[in-house]
């Protein structure tokens, strides 16, 4: 009998154990999944609008380079032009 009572104590220490190591384990994804709601309640919209300002951002950014590409190209055209009739008459 006294085996079997130091095997039901090592059970109920080890279910102890358990349960408190559950417990830690609930209570830090507990932490974890309101770290992650606060973080998508308070942030991701921050985020959302952000990204939505560099895209609107960029398309300006694209339209310039476009402007600054077109009046390079003009100019190296005309320089050429000049080039041409100075050099050939």
């Amino acid at each position: 009998m006294s085996d079997l009572n130091v095997v039901k104590q090592k059970l109920d220490s080890h279910i102890k154990s358990d349960e408190k190591t559950f417990k830690n384990i609930t209570e830090t994804m507990q932490g974890y999944k309101t770290s992650l709601d606060e973080i998508k309640d308070n942030h991701l919209t921050h985020i959302k609008e952000d990204i939505n300002k560099l895209s609107i951002s960029q398309e300006g950014m694209k339209s310039d380079l476009r402007w600054i590409k077109l009046i390079g190209g003009v100019l190296i055209i005309e320089t050429l032009g000049v080039l041409t009739k100075l050099l050939f008459g």
